[in-house]
């Protein structure tokens, strides 16, 4: 090699050596604090889902009242509005027993949550996870899976689970077991709660607005709906658990709601509007046909948005067929 090969090949080598890591300085500077916090933001639920599944475990309560908001919504077959004060009474009741070292009917051998997928969207979160709760009753055993998606929100410098809802999967047979005493007594809460004037905020019209230009898109402009009324990282789990990143699927429901000769109607509307985000639950119903067996079916939303400078956008849903005894008692 010539003196001017070797001379090059030595300023390559300063160039990658100097250049290069002020680059990842330069990188650094520019980008802030914004990926480390959203990383901090995600182990932080992470470490909240965790402790949940452990005090589940060995019945504590004290997570569930220290983590869950007192108006947590869960929907699992249908909308329940105290699902907190439920889980809260299930783990005092067999605590006791545990102290008293008497043996509970329900045990929990182990509950695990796979590894969730966690997306910020500034003072909301949502995790994607799929959760094993390998059971007891009387000694027979079950291992169920729930995919689930969970809404947390920040609260200064702490998070809480606002709203969950999950696909169940049993086991297969599913062991006999009556409901928790301590649940049967308390019951479920199916109609949301009266909203209160002074500590919550009305629908904004904006968001009203946006979710009927969603029901109005026409077929020709449905990519253009995609990228307005969808967060680029808008997640979705359907009815059979599995998730997608596409926003179509949710467009079509309200398209076909719309749309009278579809047979469809969307109704059990609630929204609980939490400054620039929102969550918005409702129902799917599908009419059966006259002179037919088909007697229709339902499938309940959980939906989560946001509001950025490009007005409201669906950042997660939720799809989740109605339980049967939900259909029978509201007709």
């Amino acid at each position: 090699m010539n003196f001017y090969g070797r001379f090059a090949m030595v300023f390559l080598r300063s160039f990658i050596l100097v250049i290069i890591p002020l680059c990842g300085i330069c990188f650094t500077q520019t980008t802030g604090m914004g990926p480390s916090a959203d990383v901090r933001d995600q182990a932080e639920i992470r470490r909240l889902m965790n402790e949940i599944s452990d005090a589940f475990v060995v019945r504590n309560a004290e997570p569930f009242e220290k983590i869950y908001a007192d108006d947590f919504v869960s929907v699992r077959g249908r909308p329940i509005y105290n699902s907190k004060q439920q889980l809260v009474a299930m783990m005092r009741a067999d605590s006791a027993l545990l102290k008293a070292r008497k043996k509970l009917d329900f045990e929990t051998i182990a509950f695990t949550n796979e590894e969730p997928d966690i997306r910020i969207f500034g003072d909301i979160a949502v995790a994607t996870v799929l959760k094993n709760n390998d059971w007891q009753f009387r000694g027979s055993t079950c291992l169920t899976k729930y995919q689930a998606t969970e809404v947390w929100q920040r609260h200064g410098s702490t998070w809480r689970l606002i709203a969950g809802s999950a696909n169940t999967f049993q086991c297969s047979p599913v062991p006999w077991h009556p409901p928790h005493p301590a649940v049967a007594a308390i019951g479920d809460v199916t109609d949301p709660p009266l909203a209160d004037p002074a500590k919550t905020e009305t629908v904004p019209e904006d968001l009203t607005a946006m979710l009927a230009k969603v029901s109005a898109v026409e077929q020709a402009r449905l990519d253009d709906a995609l990228k307005a009324y969808f967060s680029w990282s808008y997640v979705s789990t359907d009815t059979n658990g599995e998730r997608s990143n596409s926003g179509m699927s949710l467009i079509q429901v309200f398209r076909s709601a719309a749309e009278p000769s579809q047979r469809q109607s969307i109704d059990l509307e609630h929204f609980k509007v939490l400054g620039s985000s929102a969550i918005y639950t409702f129902r799917l119903r599908t009419r059966g046909r006259l002179g037919t067996t088909d007697r229709g079916s339902s499938v309940f939303y959980l939906a989560a948005l946001v509001k950025n400078v490009n007005g409201w956008q669906f950042v997660a849903s939720h799809a989740v067929p109605a339980s049967v005894q939900f259909e029978t008692s509201s007709g």
